[in-house]
């Protein structure tokens, strides 16, 4: 075969070779743009909250704060009440006061903490609870301004995290590490809250009808916080995370009439708190650092 067609075979050749090199190259361009908008797409719907504009203030600057918090330097009015609901977890409440009390004291902050412990053998009733706390620490204490609703299976890691009032609620552990450090849903306010008296005195408190775990804190947020027009906040996501304390002993039982009383509470919050608790103390011990008050439901 001639040298010339030699040639113009190899050319031939080449240029079917890099044709297909390039539409190989075309098609995996189109593969990676494709994979990284399904990648985008799902990172906001599994959380929102990076992407989409919130009912949240999610990136509150705790240095412009510390401006609206009360101190020790304040009135003896300005201190905080941590109220813990509690059943049956006698290993985390000794770890969370352990960790609890150095966090406080590096924050400067005037502190008294009541647990309430459900005695009854009732399902349990977060909610509940915390409205309980909440009457009985102002029946043995004048001067509290300022609550947190707090998990006793939570500790925070920033000292800026702030265990104060500001001039709106503040959901304080809108990071946590058993949700790798990620907001589950932007309504989210379980965990810890923080909220000044005459504002949970006006929302009428948490519902009394959540038997089990969960649904109360939704209740919260999604109903009782926006029929008063009250938008609460959080700090930034390095700020506000939270190590969780594991318990192999505890238990989460989940109430099947909690769903049912989820859609009901929604309707009638004005009846259902504080207003129509009821409730029977069994005993209140005053301990070296809380008090634990012993409680039916």
């Amino acid at each position: 075969m001639p040298i010339c067609h030699l040639v113009q075979n190899d050319a031939t050749n080449n240029a079917k070779w890099l044709h297909n090199v390039m539409g190989i190259a075309k098609w995996l361009r189109k593969k990676v743009v494709l994979n990284v908008i399904f990648a985008i797409s799902l990172v906001v719907l599994i959380h929102p909250g990076r992407f989409a504009v919130l009912f949240y203030d999610v990136q509150l600057d705790p240095t412009s704060f510390a401006s609206e918090i009360c101190s020790r330097s304040d009135s003896d009015k300005c201190k905080t009440a941590l109220v813990v609901p509690f059943r049956d977890r006698s290993q985390q409440l000794k770890e969370f006061l352990h960790n609890i009390r150095p966090f406080l004291r590096a924050q400067n902050v005037s502190y008294f903490i009541i647990v309430v412990d459900q005695v009854d053998r009732k399902p349990f009733n977060r909610g509940k609870l915390l409205n309980v706390g909440f009457i009985e620490a102002n029946l043995m204490r004048d001067d509290l301004e300022c609550f947190i609703f707090h998990d006793i299976d939570l500790l925070p890691i920033d000292t800026r995290n702030w265990y104060t009032c500001g001039k709106r609620p503040r959901h304080l552990t809108a990071n946590v590490d058993y949700f790798r450090y990620n907001l589950p849903y932007v309504d989210l306010m379980g965990g810890a809250i923080a909220i000044d008296r005459q504002q949970f005195i006006k929302v009428n408190g948490f519902s009394n009808e959540f038997f089990g775990w969960g649904g109360e804190d939704d209740d919260f947020a999604q109903n009782r916080l926006k029929r008063h027009n009250i938008v609460p906040t959080r700090f930034n996501t390095k700020i506000s995370r939270y190590k969780s304390i594991s318990d192999v002993k505890a238990k989460k039982t989940v109430d099947k009439m909690s769903n049912d009383k989820h859609k009901t509470s929604f309707i009638n919050d004005v009846d259902d708190g504080l207003s129509n608790i009821e409730y029977s103390v069994v005993s209140s011990i005053t301990k070296t650092f809380y008090t634990h008050l012993k409680v039916n439901l």
